[in-house]
């Protein structure tokens, strides 16, 4: 019996479906909008690389869930105008938003006109180049903090070759600049520089100081000093990287050599460089007298220093002090001062004062006996760290934890909740109607709602609980210790606070409500990503049920409590 003929597939169908199998095989997606811009199609995988189903993006332009300030603002407004005049347009790039946070998308499109030469819409791929973009934001970063170091900086390869250096070493090496390029071997470098006299303390001995280099270079140890063809000197680090690199970083030394030249004609010179010097420096003898200091250095301890150099034994009764300001035993302290002034090895420690200033101690033994210490203000440097933390960690607009920061104290939380057997219970909460908000009242209105929100949250919350911003307009919560009906009095107390906001908006006061999903691990059951893709799943139906409720995951029997 013959076999039915296989039924001819619509051109356009096929066309699409070609479209399709290129966007997959580049790791992307094929997307097609109407003549409004529109997106009327999203091939399947964009849910496979996003996580964002297709039919997400159906209506929306990319105006609504793009972030125009992502790139220069030319760059949009051309972006734009390429639509407008229905041009094609290749590899523009930005950066969206949508149910998986902030990623950054790449995309390339063609107009699409009828016979009749009326434009239809575009057809075209995207892909998601959020770890490229990333990646790339980080080069820049670490090549810019490079280019404005003080030191010269130069990284060579595991191969020997120079792969990044920063301007300063390009500077010191203008009449040789060719071998300061990627690429260049080390070697290569060095006997060029030689060749073109830029080492002029190895005059006469040359080819032993390439080979006394080399090895240096190959085993990097203590730190060396070289003298410059233009008379300066640095002091020259290099250290080995555990994928075989190597980073060679010159620090001018130049006046210091000046000033150590000149006190071997004049040792009065050593107390003007100690009033000079913006650190607080002790230099202690092989019996731990108190030879030498400055006054900074009382000023950084935050002492009295005639009431300890006005001792019989100053150095004792600096090191007493010092102890009297930490929080261990005042002898004890005292004694593992002693033992590290006797060490032969460099030291480095933090302390915080008794007035909470933070100071830095760097110590070196004096090969002839004895011990010197610097003492160094670094509390503005503490408050920067502790800010850049707080801003690494924190969402910007909501002060709650950002979306990083709240999955790793909640995976945390969740650990800790397993190893003893405790219930554990997520929230995920979502504004409602908040591309309303947006359209209606504009960014800055919608802003004020997530910030009011968010703030609401964190008082409706117990203190042991985790709240974080996980995307656009949704927060997660995590609840120690919170079975079922302490997560629903919890739950139901955070959203009856949303619901009583009273928000500014353009035309008088708008109101705000949530919807809230609730999931609870028995004893910390499966993992965090389990619980909060169930009460993920609890959020969307309290988004059907209509919205304003709260809904615990309980399989397929899920309702409001």
């Amino acid at each position: 019996m013959d076999q039915p003929s296989p039924q001819p597939r619509d051109s356009a169908q096929v066309a699409r479906d070609y479209l399709q199998d290129f966007a997959v095989a580049m790791g992307g997606w094929f997307w097609e909008t109407d003549a409004e811009l529109r997106f009327t199609y999203f091939s399947p995988s964009v849910e496979d690389i996003t996580g964002v189903p297709a039919e997400w993006h159906y209506g929306k332009t990319r105006e609504d869930f793009s972030i125009p300030e992502s790139v220069a603002p030319e760059v949009w407004e051309a972006h734009l105008e390429c639509l407008r005049r229905r041009e094609p347009f290749t590899d523009f790039v930005f950066q969206r938003r949508a149910t998986d946070g902030v990623k950054w998308m790449r995309t390339s499109g063609l107009p699409v006109f009828d016979e009749a030469g009326e434009f239809q819409g575009y057809r075209g791929a995207a892909s998601d180049i959020t770890a490229e973009m990333e990646a790339k934001l980080a080069s820049d970063r670490l090549i810019n903090a490079i280019e404005n170091l003080q030191e010269l900086f130069v990284l060579w390869g595991p191969d020997d070759r120079l792969v990044v250096c920063n301007q300063g070493f390009r500077e010191i090496n203008a009449k040789v600049i060719e071998t300061v390029q990627p690429g260049r071997l080390f070697e290569d470098h060095i006997r060029t520089a030689m060749a073109a006299g830029l080492y002029p303390g190895a005059a006469g001995q040359e080819e032993a100081w390439i080979q006394d280099r080399l090895e240096r270079h190959r085993n990097p140890g203590a730190p060396y000093e070289m003298q410059r063809q233009d008379g300066r000197w640095i002091m020259l680090a290099e250290q080995r990287l555990p994928d075989g690199s190597t980073t060679t970083i010159s620090t001018d030394i130049t006046q210091r050599k000046r000033a150590e030249q000149a006190l071997t004609e004049k040792h009065e010179i050593l107390e003007t460089a100690l009033t000079t010097i913006p650190d607080g420096v002790q230099v202690l003898d092989s019996d731990l007298q108190l030879v030498a200091w400055n006054d900074r250095l009382f000023e950084v301890l935050e002492l009295d220093r005639d009431a300890i150099i006005g001792t019989a034994n100053p150095g004792q009764a600096l090191r007493r002090a010092l102890a009297e300001q930490g929080e261990d035993d005042v002898q004890t302290a005292i004694e593992a001062q002693e033992a590290t002034a006797r060490t032969s090895a460099p030291i480095q420690y933090e302390q915080r004062l008794a007035s909470g200033k933070w100071m830095e101690c760097r110590g070196h033994p004096i090969a002839s006996g004895g011990y010197l210490a610097v003492y160094r203000d670094i509390d503005e440097s503490k408050r920067l760290y502790d800010r850049l933390e707080y801003l690494a960690t924190t969402d910007a607009l909501t002060e709650v934890a950002n979306r990083r920061s709240f999955l790793d104290r909640a995976e945390a939380e969740f650990d800790r909740a397993k190893r003893y057997h405790r219930n554990v219970s997520i929230l995920m909460i979502d504004v409602d109607q908040f591309k309303t908000v947006n359209d209606q009242h504009g960014h800055a209105v919608g802003d004020d709602v997530l910030s009011c929100t968010a703030a609401a949250c964190r008082e409706a919350l117990r203190d042991s609980d985790i709240l974080g911003r996980v995307g656009g307009e949704e927060f997660a919560a995590l609840l120690p210790e919170a079975g079922a009906e302490t997560a629903h009095l919890v739950a139901e107390r955070l959203r009856l606070a949303v619901a009583g906001l009273s928000i500014k908006g353009n035309g008088g006061a708008i109101s705000a409500s949530v919807s809230i999903g609730v999931s609870t691990a028995a004893k910390a059951r499966g993992n965090l990503n389990e619980i909060m893709a169930e009460a993920d799943e609890a959020l969307y139906e309290a988004k059907r049920q209509g919205r304003n409720r709260v809904v615990h995951f309980s399989g397929s029997d899920m309702g409001v409590r």
